[in-house]
């Protein structure tokens, strides 16, 4: 994976580990966001490395995108929102046309 996509969410996860230090938050709540997380990277790794038809790369990414979305969502809308405001996925955001601050929205509307 691109060095900007690696320590983008290098960055992102320790946000999220430091919002969640702050609420207090059950590290086995926690789970379903970092395989969230995880399922990204992998799949971000598989689309450089052309193992997704060029067709469906922008779609597999934003799908992972908004997975992690709703399972930050489902964790702590208040984590989500503070994530969003200054996330550092922005590099993932210019690769799909779409703002990860407006997936979090969306999901939050679900």
């Amino acid at each position: 994976m691109p060095e900007g996509f690696a320590s983008s969410l290098v960055n992102f996860v320790n946000q999220i580990n430091n919002e969640i230090k702050k609420e207090d938050i059950n590290p086995i709540a926690v789970a379903p966001i970092k395989d969230s997380v995880n399922e990204l990277a992998k799949t971000t790794t598989e689309v450089m490395h052309g193992e997704v038809k060029e067709e469906k790369r922008m779609t597999t990414i934003r799908e992972k995108l908004k997975g992690v979305a709703l399972s930050l969502v489902k964790l702590s809308p208040k984590i989500a929102r503070t994530l969003a405001g200054f996330t550092p996925l922005a590099p993932f955001s210019e690769l799909i046309g779409e703002g990860f601050d407006k997936m979090i929205e969306g999901a939050i509307k679900q």
